[in-house]
């Protein structure tokens, strides 16, 4: 049987378990204490490790289905699943505690719990629940220590819930309740502009803050603009704790997700530099994060040139290139200098190597020098001197070029060597010349005003090259010459013309050779050649000249003064010379003619006539005809009456028609005609 004291004990533990519920309502209603975060979490626990007693017998459920939505409202503990073998015997002074490590951590994030004021060695049960449904919660026993704490650890599934609940419940000492949250996880970034650095020398940090994962409507990697951030140096991660220096108090990120902060304030050393990022935190807000480098800060020292630059000597058309270097910290700036006469003026060239492309001679004689500069002080160099020569160019005139006595002169070309750099034939001014003559020959080419400025100096090939002029071509023709059977016909020599080209200047041909076979007495009638040849030149040189040279004609014919008594190389009686004889048809008409030499000598040499014809015939309109003439005797041709000295022809009018006009031609063997006409009745 039990004892008396049995009824006791149970007494006991109903009073005990009501005031246990008791003092959970009350934790619903009431304020719920949170713990302040620990200033040093240990950042290299595993994220899914727990910590707690070592009587601990957690039990976490995750639920994967998709998040419900919030509900605010937290879910009540269960009782105590043990309980302890031992009756706790040591009264706490306050009552009991549960708190997290921090207000809001991110996804995934590990937790530390830990209570005080509990009784010692008592079992005391942790009951962990989100605000959502219960997609995740955790149950656990722990024993308080000695001391009357307890804790726990555990790590929050790895996505966005919202606001968790946690109650303790102890075998004796009551219940204890708190929540945190899980906020959107965040990345710190951050860098500095120069490292290392030197003292007085201007260095901006950058702190870039990102969401670390995608959750409230962000995604992971976008910038964070809200919540703060400070920069200091040492002190704890929190950018806290002792020996921590605030360099800038909180910024809220710009667009981008960036804080900066510029100092040249930094003394000689190493600095560790600390950025931090407080979050918004809550269910929708951002978690803190932070990051840190270390900064080492030189002292400063003065430019010293190490490589003074050296003189350059060049042909035009290549680079020019000056090198100088120096020590200093920080690292000094450069700046070239030049001197063109009037002190040095800044070339705008920042680099330890100065390169000149292609300078022109006129910089010839330039001096350039560099300044180093940093924030201790600055150095100059010596002065180095450019030296630029002239660039030789071969001149090589084309060969063949000429022009024909008395032209123009081309202008003269010619090719060339190579110029410097990228210059092109627009250099070239001026031209190219030759000895002085206008007379045919071969003439040396200088040269002359040619120029391609002051970067060159022009030289001739060492192969001569000449400028030839050539004779220029004229024809001379003899000019055709008459001459009466009998004469004698004398050349003066004028007898010519040039009929093909012109003479030059003032030029002139006072004379040609003349020479005929016709020009002797006793030449025939006929036609003979006039040979010109040897011009002589009265001014100006034959030998300017390619003269080529026409024959002329000369013609030998029968007078045309009166023969024996009569008019010669005419027509005759009974026909008027002008025509105004008429004869009744069917009559016979004699014509009769004689020629003369130039001695009155009638000629009578067979083959005189060269024919007779009919050539035209008149009767209101002009009829031309070419018809052979009838005779009334056995002879159809001329025939000579040596007892008359004359030529005769009988014209049988009997075919031709009375009341008109007939014309008529007798062709002589010098080529003359003697006409005439007469009419019929």
């Amino acid at each position: 049987m039990p004892g008396p004291t049995a009824p006791r004990a149970k007494r006991a533990l109903r009073v005990l378990a009501a005031i246990q519920v008791f003092l959970l309502l009350a934790s619903l209603f009431a304020p719920i204490p949170i713990a302040a975060a620990d200033p040093s979490p240990d950042p290299s626990a595993p994220a899914t490790s727990a910590e707690a007693s070592p009587s601990a017998t957690p039990e976490s459920t995750l639920d994967p289905s998709p998040v419900p939505t919030p509900d605010s409202s937290p879910t009540p503990a269960p009782e105590a699943t043990s309980a302890p073998t031992t009756a706790p015997t040591v009264a706490p002074a306050a009552a009991p505690t549960i708190s997290s490590d921090k207000a809001d951590y991110a996804p995934g994030e590990l937790v530390t719990l830990a209570g005080s004021n509990w009784y010692a060695g008592e079992t005391v049960h942790i009951y962990v629940n989100d605000s959502v449904g219960s997609t995740w919660s955790r149950n656990v026993d722990v024993v308080a220590d000695a001391g009357g704490g307890i804790a726990d650890q555990f790590s929050l599934p790895n996505w966005f819930v919202a606001t968790y609940s946690v109650v303790a419940t102890g075998s004796v000492s009551g219940s204890a309740v708190a929540t945190f949250t899980d906020a959107i996880a965040t990345s710190l970034y951050l860098i500095d502009s120069v490292s290392p650095s030197v003292v007085g020398q201007s260095v901006t940090f950058t702190a870039t803050v990102t969401y670390a994962q995608s959750g409230a409507g962000h995604t992971s990697g976008d910038p964070v603009t809200e919540g703060t951030v400070v920069f200091g140096e040492d002190g704890n991660a929190n950018c806290g704790g002792g020996g921590f220096i605030l360099h800038q108090s909180a910024q809220t990120p710009n667009a981008s997700g960036q804080v900066t902060f510029t100092t040249s304030s930094l003394t000689a050393g190493s600095h560790f530099i600390r950025a931090c990022y407080n979050g918004t935190g809550g269910s929708t807000g951002t978690s803190n994060s932070n990051s840190a480098l270390t900064l080492v800060v030189n002292a400063c020292s003065a430019p010293s040139i190490t490589i003074q630059p050296t003189g350059q000597s060049i042909t035009y058309g290549a680079d020019a290139t000056f090198t100088v270097a120096a020590s200093g910290s920080p690292a000094p700036s450069v700046l070239w200098q030049v001197d063109s006469g009037s002190g040095f003026t800044s070339t705008g060239v920042t680099t330890a190597t100065l390169t000149l492309i292609k300078p022109a001679v006129s910089l010839s004689g330039n001096s350039y020098r560099a300044v180093f500069t940093n924030s201790c002080g600055s150095a100059t160099s010596s002065a180095a001197t450019l030296t630029v020569t002239p660039k030789t160019v071969t001149i090589t005139p084309d060969s063949g070029q000429s022009k024909v006595y008395g032209a123009a002169d081309p202008t003269l070309t010619f090719t060339h060597s190579a110029l410097g750099g990228s210059d092109t034939d627009s250099v070239f001014t001026g031209a190219l010349s030759r000895a002085i003559g206008e007379n045919v020959g071969a003439y040396a080419i200088d040269l002359g005003t040619l120029s391609a400025g002051g970067n060159y100096t022009l030289v001739l090939a060492a192969t001569p090259v000449t400028f030839a002029i050539t004779p220029k071509t004229v024809t001379i023709k003899a000019n055709d010459q008459t001459k009466t059977l009998g004469n004698t016909f004398t050349f003066s020599g004028t007898e010519f013309t040039v009929s093909v080209g012109t003479l030059v200047g003032t030029d002139a041909i006072s004379s040609v050779t003349l020479t005929s076979l016709g020009a002797a007495a006793g030449a025939a009638v006929g036609s003979y050649p006039i040979v010109p040849s040897a011009a002589v030149f009265g001014s100006g040189l034959a030998s300017n000249y390619a003269i080529t040279y026409a024959n002329g004609n000369l013609q030998v014919v029968y007078s045309t003064a009166a023969c024996l008594g009569s008019a010669g190389h005419t027509i005759l009686q009974p026909i008027n010379e002008d025509g105004s004889s008429v004869f009744r048809q069917g009559s016979t008409v004699p014509a009769k003619f004689r020629v003369c030499d130039a001695l009155g000598n009638s000629i009578g040499t067979a083959g005189l006539v060269v024919s007779f014809r009919l050539v035209q015939v008149t009767n209101g309109t002009i009829t031309f005809v070419d018809e052979a003439v009838d005779s009334t005797t056995p002879d159809s041709a001329f025939r000579w009456s040596s007892s008359d000295q004359q030529w005769i022809f009988n014209i049988s009018t009997k075919s031709l028609s009375k009341n008109k006009t007939y014309y008529y031609q007798i062709t002589l063997n010098d080529g003359t005609t003697i006409d005439f006409h007469f009419g019929l009745k």
